[in-house]
């Protein structure tokens, strides 16, 4: 990194404001904000804590990636002897753990780079967050186990180049490529692509490279699944897995016409989004021949002013549609298209790196589509492995140009790309109140799991409501069933106010209550409700009353009482 007397000041103040903006990013993810999609996992890892057992009381298309949370709610319940403030303590062991994850890409970036190069993309990394969660949920899990694959793979492959063992990296990184397929099972699909690009790669050992990737990923996931039938009953697990992929019509895969209602808004995405990022290439690359007529441009810097500003479009794009921080991630398109020009540039031998981070960054983002029910551009941040990979293209390309001109546009571009994630991270929220974006806080949780979180100012009053009345309508052992139609409600939460048993066979979206609870019921009639809890607004119910719901409850519930508090309205049988 090239520095003289007057960059070597600026740079230093710009690394410490980089610092104290990621500190602070950090612990505005920990504190600020509270969505559904963070709520429904932290309520699914809650009943696996509480008792109840995978693939048989739980049909969940996410239940796998609860190894992380569930144990830890139980720890923070045997030490505290309730739930209040449960969600801050599950937010900072993710913190915990992603700085773990990232003082290992550390590791990795050291040998390519300098101790200042590794820790400014190492800072950027750090301020890279899928779901925008502090969390340890599916996206998380999935980010931070193929993190770990990736990286171990490259030090593996780094050190065959160099003559040494390396073995033991291959057989950690199948280790963390079984857990982030625990995460996100759908990421399964990814493993034969793994495998070409290990076969590919290590020449002459690729059998004794190819052993050690799989074997341990196919014991420990064999070891998991068969833990999980003994537990269930293999005729329950297997039924589970039949349910689980019927019961959420939203997110799961089916047959006929749900492919097409894939296939078309992945395409419609693609086009528009790919055709905005090569536009924006094009025009940075149409500028460059235009102002350097003579001059042998690095198709990196080319690539990298693109990104800059294809970030800044984002950033645009989210204040001007009022988005969330998941949509229209511009600059994810404009990555791929620069990476794959790059790698067709490349010699062979050194093609290794960025298939390996294509391959995974691709199927990371079709993987979280297939089990969704959100447009596909807003599974663009899954292709996240895509932003230190290029950084670090980059900044090597320039090093090895020994161009100083060069060297100090690959920096300030770093430095830029840093600036932004730390502002996407540390104002932007998940699409839901407001503008989504930090301006929109106006109170703080004061009771229950989120106690101290920050949030809009009737998203903490809602939940402080729920958490008071709560104990007066629902008792220590009953049965509920919490019906909600409201998208930004944060009523799930409400199933840890109290030690109930949940009579619902799905977190995962709360809008799925049809025939399908009258088959989990006859399957556990144990679970059959004595209390169904529904959205109101003092009073009026926000129900509709054509649905099939509403239509068991007035018809077939046989409620014997009806109270109403502020936000939710009480049936008891």
């Amino acid at each position: 990194m090239v520095e003289n007397k007057n960059t070597g000041k600026l740079y230093k103040v710009l690394m410490i404001l980089m610092v104290v903006g990621s500190i602070a990013a950090m612990l505005k993810l920990i504190f600020v904000g509270f969505c559904q999609d963070e709520e429904y996992q932290i309520v699914m890892a809650y009943r696996r804590a509480m008792g109840d057992v995978m693939f048989k009381t739980m049909w969940e298309p996410h239940q796998m990636s609860s190894f992380f949370n569930a144990p830890l709610i139980k720890l923070f319940m045997m030490l505290s002897g309730g739930t209040d403030g449960l969600v801050i303590f599950l937010r900072i062991c993710g913190t915990l753990f992603h700085i773990g994850v990232t003082v290992f890409v550390n590791r990795v970036l050291k040998n390519f780079f300098d101790k200042k190069e590794s820790f400014l993309i190492t800072l950027v990394y750090f301020n890279i967050s899928v779901g925008l969660f502090a969390t340890a949920e599916y996206s998380n899990l999935l980010f931070w186990c193929m993190s770990l694959t990736v990286g171990l793979m490259i030090l593996a492959f780094r050190r065959k180049e160099e003559g040494k063992s390396f073995l033991l990296y291959l057989v950690l990184s199948g280790i963390t490529f079984s857990l982030a397929v625990l995460a996100f099972p759908m990421m399964v699909i990814l493993a034969p692509f793994i495998a070409i690009c290990v076969v590919k790669a290590f020449d002459k050992k690729r059998i004794l490279a190819f052993m050690a990737l799989s074997v341990p990923c196919v014991l420990m996931g064999s070891f998991y699944v068969g833990y999980h039938i003994l537990e269930a009953g293999s005729a329950t697990f297997f039924k589970s897995i039949t349910k689980i992929t019927s019961g959420d019509p939203t997110h799961l895969v089916q047959e006929g016409d749900y492919w097409i209602s894939k296939i078309m808004p992945v395409i419609k995405d693609t086009l528009l989004f790919g055709g905005i990022g090569l536009a924006i290439i094009l025009i940075v690359f149409a500028g460059f021949r235009f102002l350097k007529k003579d001059d042998k441009n690095s198709l990196t810097e080319i690539f990298g002013l693109s990104l800059c500003i294809s970030m800044v479009l984002t950033a645009g794009y989210w204040f001007v549609f009022k988005t969330g921080y998941e949509c229209g991630q511009i600059y994810i398109p404009v990555l791929f298209i620069t990476l794959l020009i790059i790698n067709l540039k490349r010699e062979k031998k050194h093609r290794f790196y960025i298939n390996l981070i294509l391959t995974v960054a691709f199927f990371a983002i079709i993987s979280g589509e297939m089990l969704s029910n959100m447009e596909f551009n807003m599974k663009f941040p899954h292709g996240a492995y895509l932003i230190p990979a290029f950084l670090a293209v980059l900044l090597k390309d320039s090093q090895d140009s020994h161009d100083k001109k060069r060297e100090a546009f690959a920096t300030g571009i770093l430095i830029f790309v840093c600036f932004f994630f730390i502002f996407a991270k540390g104002f932007m929220l998940r699409t839901g109140i407001g503008p989504n974006n930090i301006t929109c806080v106006r109170n703080v949780t004061r009771t229950g799991p989120a106690k101290g979180i920050f949030t809009d100012y009737m998203g903490a009053f809602i939940m402080d409501a729920d958490y008071a009345e709560w104990k007066d309508h629902v008792n220590e052992g009953d049965k509920v069933l919490i019906v909600t139609n409201t998208l930004q409600s944060n009523v799930l939460i409400s199933y840890m106010y109290e030690n109930v048993t949940i009579s619902h066979y799905s977190m995962l979206n709360p809008f799925a209550y049809n025939e399908m609870l009258l088959e989990y019921w006859k399957e556990y009639p144990e679970r059959y409700p004595d209390v169904i809890v529904c959205d109101c607004w003092y009073g009026d119910l926000l129900l509709d009353k054509d649905s099939w719901i509403y239509n068991y409850i007035e018809n077939e519930f046989a409620y014997t009482n009806v109270t109403d508090g502020k936000y939710l309205r009480y049936y008891r049988r």
